[in-house]
């Protein structure tokens, strides 16, 4: 790729700089029930590192629940030899390349596969009994910013109206009676146009409300410059209310994970909350 289409590609459509926090993190209170979310896009292609299980150990340590994508045969079996004790309760979709996912929990939840509908990968609908009640998950991988032809250009430029269409059938499937999380790779920012759709359904990212300018996605260009982005949310429901959101820097794939912890909803209405958008950022930020 040649570096006209690199920097057509790295327009800053949001400055960080711009970028206000809405909320303040704070810890729990004594006896507040709390679910702890963990989101990551972990690569398929890494599972063989070294040091990615333990990277996954340090990313989960205090977790409830755990989705996770890009998973395949080398991920669920070295993550089930060592986090089996802490996750009793796994479900694992396996796949050779991109489209695996998992869930890790430390409480019995009922599933379902969603196969893809105008996307590239299938999605998971689970439910589960935890200290904030039932709570329904939809755990995503949202078709990337790439056309079905290759294309980097055009693939970023013109395939939100994919995410969105996957997002609204998979949406679809969900109980509106239930407090609900939307989790994982959207391969979009919240300008996007699934987040868009959702949060015009009442959906917030948590993460841009505590850390706007924070990026969970990166790709190296140079030794000095890289593409980054926010493409990886915790989307939360009525009745649900994040306590912290954040961005742990830890492990080799080309994604973070992204750690949530939610609490019961006391109802403030908060403005609209925009993170980061793909841009160029230092390598190593």
């Amino acid at each position: 790729m040649n570096n006209h289409r690199l920097a057509a590609i790295a327009v800053v459509l949001l400055s960080a700089s711009c970028l206000r926090p809405l909320r303040v993190a704070r810890e729990p209170v004594k006896n507040e029930a709390t679910l702890k979310v963990v989101t990551w896009n972990v690569n398929y292609g890494v599972g063989g590192a070294p040091d990615a299980f333990e990277q996954l150990e340090r990313a989960t340590r205090d977790a409830d629940l755990v989705l996770l994508q890009e998973t395949n045969a080398t991920w669920e079996a070295n993550v089930r030899a060592r986090l089996t004790q802490r996750f009793p309760h796994q479900f694992w979709l396996d796949d050779a390349a991109a489209g695996g996912q998992a869930v890790l929990s430390r409480r019995a939840f009922e599933h379902e596969v969603l196969p893809p509908t105008s996307g590239w990968f299938a999605a998971i609908r689970l439910e589960s009994e935890t200290k904030l009640g039932r709570v329904q998950v939809l755990s995503v991988h949202l078709h990337p910013p790439i056309s079905d032809s290759g294309g980097v250009v055009s693939g970023y430029l013109f395939t939100g109206q994919t995410r969105r269409h996957e997002l609204e059938d998979f949406v679809a499937t969900l109980d509106p009676k239930l407090r609900t999380l939307i989790v994982g790779d959207f391969n979009e920012s919240t300008q996007g146009d699934a987040i868009e759709w959702a949060a015009k359904r009442g959906f917030r990212s948590a993460l841009p409300e505590f850390a706007p300018a924070a990026n969970t996605w990166k790709w190296p260009l140079t030794k000095s410059l890289q593409l980054s982005a926010q493409f990886d949310h915790v989307l939360y429901s009525r009745g649900l209310a994040p306590l912290s959101a954040s961005v742990l820097k830890l492990g080799r794939s080309d994604h973070f994970p992204v750690a949530v912890v939610l609490g019961e909803s006391m109802e403030i209405d908060l403005p609209p909350a925009r993170g980061t958008s793909l841009g160029l950022t230092s390598a190593g930020r």
